[in-house]
């Protein structure tokens, strides 16, 4: 695979989580947004290398969490909460840990939290975490129609969370922030695809 990275926006700066291959892949980059003119230059480096994590964004950090860390040992999906702080830009690589470590990158951030939605070794699992207490997680429900290996593409208004598509899978699914539960299938995409991509505006 190429680059698994996490793009994180805040104001003009632009941060990416690498993924794969090895031995890049634990590199934090930023870049300017401005025009979209500006090359990306290395910021630091995370504890673990996180193949297909899951990106949030609260009003203060970028978030990467879980994947699957292929380097160093142990080998295997990980739990992992990793961010960096926009204000002075510093990585703290111990924030926390989701319940289920996996990948597959369908991610969602409310006002308040970050949602990690199926992936491998996580099958149709929706967990979230706070954003104000790193170390609290629950498991909230699960996806209804879209893929549960999350490879699909993923966005968020302020009220819900989408999950798109994933696997060749033609579901759209749609989590309400403040019900919580399971995600509710509400329609579907054009053209089912894997590896799909996602964001809002």
């Amino acid at each position: 695979k190429g680059i698994a990275g996490n793009r994180k926006r805040h104001g003009t700066i632009g941060y990416v989580f690498k993924g794969h291959p090895s031995p890049r892949g634990d590199i934090v980059e930023k870049f300017v947004i401005a025009d979209g003119t500006n090359n990306a230059s290395k910021l630091g480096d995370l504890v673990s290398v996180n193949l297909a994590g899951y990106g949030h964004s609260s009003t203060t950090k970028g978030y990467t969490a879980g994947g699957y860390n292929y380097a160093p040992s142990p080998v295997g999906f990980t739990t992992h909460i990793q961010s960096v702080t926009f204000a002075g830009e510093s990585i703290d690589t111990s924030v926390g840990d989701i319940m289920v470590g996996g990948n597959g990158r369908c991610s969602a951030s409310s006002v308040t939290h970050g949602y990690c939605a199926g992936g491998e070794n996580r099958l149709d699992r929706i967990d979230n975490y706070s954003f104000a207490d790193e170390s609290v997680t629950a498991d909230i429900g699960d996806l209804a129609g879209s893929d549960q290996y999350g490879t699909g593409g993923a966005g968020n208004s302020v009220t819900d969370a989408y999950f798109a598509s994933g696997h060749v899978i033609n579901a759209i699914d749609k989590l309400n922030f403040a019900a919580g539960g399971n995600a509710v299938d509400t329609a579907n995409v054009a053209v089912p695809v894997n590896e799909a991509a996602g964001t809002h505006v």
